[in-house]
């Protein structure tokens, strides 16, 4: 099954190939690279800093589409994870962790094994494709604060 991905503006389309495969979560990390298209700047995902570990934690923003249910596309939510980032009080419980670590694992050290990491839209020679934005401590708090309403 294919589930549809796009930029808030529909200048950047693709899709999700293989979507039972992925690990739904609802994470609440922070410190990852976050991924923005550069036409509209609608978040993409995140990824960790090292291209080697191939990862991407698409967002739900740009997987959002009619007729195409998360739900049905991608099963259950899995894990929350990292909830002591989360927003707002109470805190959502951490679940589901060793079975999505465990999935997690599987798929970095098969991609290794095969090259695979290699074939990344957000690297280019182990560097990011785009120069990153560091967000001063007045934009994180503006940002972290709107998320929060």
């Amino acid at each position: 099954m294919q589930h549809p991905l796009q930029c808030q503006c529909g200048t950047i389309k693709g899709w999700v190939s293989d979507t039972q495969s992925a690990n739904r979560v609802v994470c609440y990390c922070k410190g990852m690279v976050r991924w923005y298209a550069g036409c509209c700047k609608t978040p993409i995902g995140s990824t960790l800093e090292n291209y080697k570990i191939s990862f991407v934690g698409l967002l739900r923003n740009c997987l959002e589409a009619p007729g195409h249910s998360l739900q049905e596309s991608f099963g259950a939510v899995r894990t929350h994870a990292n909830p002591q980032g989360a927003l707002g009080d109470p805190k959502p419980k951490a679940a589901g962790m060793f079975t999505t670590i465990w999935r997690f694992a599987k798929t970095i050290l098969k991609a290794r094994v095969n090259g695979d990491y290699k074939c990344t839209p957000f690297f280019k020679d182990a560097r990011p494709i785009a120069n990153p934005c560091v967000l001063s401590s007045a934009e994180r708090a503006s940002a972290m604060q709107s998320q929060a309403r």
